[in-house]
C-alpha cells in the first residue's frame, strides 16, 4: 500500500485490505502488550515460516498459486500473484522486531504500518495534489505522520505511561517520522517489511538512549 498516489496513476482502493491492515496492527500491539514474550516471538516466526513455505510451493504449481490467490482475493493485490505476498513480508518484519525484546518497539512497528499506511493512502488518492517521489503525495505523507504519531501516542498512554513526557514525544515523533520517510522512499523493498522494521528499530534506539 502506498502513501497517496498521484491522480494520474491511482491504485484502486481496497477497503477489505485497509481493514486487514488496521486489524493486523491492533493485534500486533495487543500481542506485544499482553502475551508472554516467548509467544510474541513464536507467533510471527510461525506465521512467517508458514507463509514462506506457501511462497515456495506456489511457485511450483500454477494451480496452487491460483487457489491461494482466489482465497486471498479480498485482501490481495493482483501483482502479488508473481511477487512475495505483503503478509509474508509483514510476518517476517514482526519476527525481526520480536528479537528486540521491546513491547513498545514491536507495537510501534505494527501500529504505524497498520494505521498510518492505509490512512495516508486514502487521503493521498482522494486529495493528493503535490507530487513527491515514488508516486507519493505531500498530502498522503503528512497524513501518515499525523495518524502514526497519534497511534503511537495512544499505545504509549495506554501501556507505557512510565515514560516521561519528553520521552513519550520523542518516541512518537521518531516512530511517525521514520515510518513516513520509509514509506516515501520504499520502492524495491515491500513497505510491509520496511516500515515496521525501520519504525521498530528507531523506537528501540530512542528507548535505549
Amino acid at each position: 500500500m502506498s502513501v497517496g498516489h498521484i491522480h494520474d496513476q491511482p491504485r484502486p482502493t481496497n477497503t477489505a485490505r485497509s481493514a486487514f491492515h488496521v486489524l493486523s496492527g491492533v493485534i500486533g500491539v495487543l500481542l506485544a502488550e499482553y502475551a508472554p514474550w516467548w509467544l510474541v516471538m513464536a507467533v510471527p516466526i510461525t506465521l512467517a515460516s508458514t507463509f514462506w513455505l506457501l511462497e515456495v510451493t506456489r511457485r511450483m504449481s500454477d494451480a496452487w498459486n491460483d487457489t491461494l490467490m482466489r482465497f486471498f482475493a479480498p485482501i490481495a493485490h493482483a501483482h502479488e500473484r508473481e511477487l512475495v505476498n505483503s503478509s509474508t513480508w509483514y510476518a517476517t518484519a514482526l519476527s525481526l522486531l520480536s528479537l528486540t525484546g521491546s513491547p513498545l518497539a514491536f507495537g510501534a512497528g505494527a501500529i504505524v504500518l497498520g494505521l498510518g499506511d492505509p490512512a495516508a493512502a486514502l487521503v493521498g488518492r482522494k486529495y493528493g495534489r503535490v507530487a513527491l517521489v515514488n508516486n507519493r503525495t505531500l498530502e498522503g505523507t503528512l497524513t501518515f505522520v499525523v495518524v502514526a504519531f497519534l497511534a503511537v501516542l495512544g499505545v504509549v498512554l495506554l501501556w507505557h505511561d512510565e515514560l516521561s513526557t519528553m520521552r513519550m514525544l520523542a518516541v512518537c515523533t521518531a516512530a511517525s517520522g521514520a515510518g513516513a520517510l520509509t514509506e516515501l522512499l520504499s520502492r524495491r523493498i515491500d513497505d510491509n517489511f520496511s516500515i515496521p522494521v525501520v519504525t521498530g528499530a528507531v523506537v528501540w534506539a530512542v528507548l535505549a538512549v
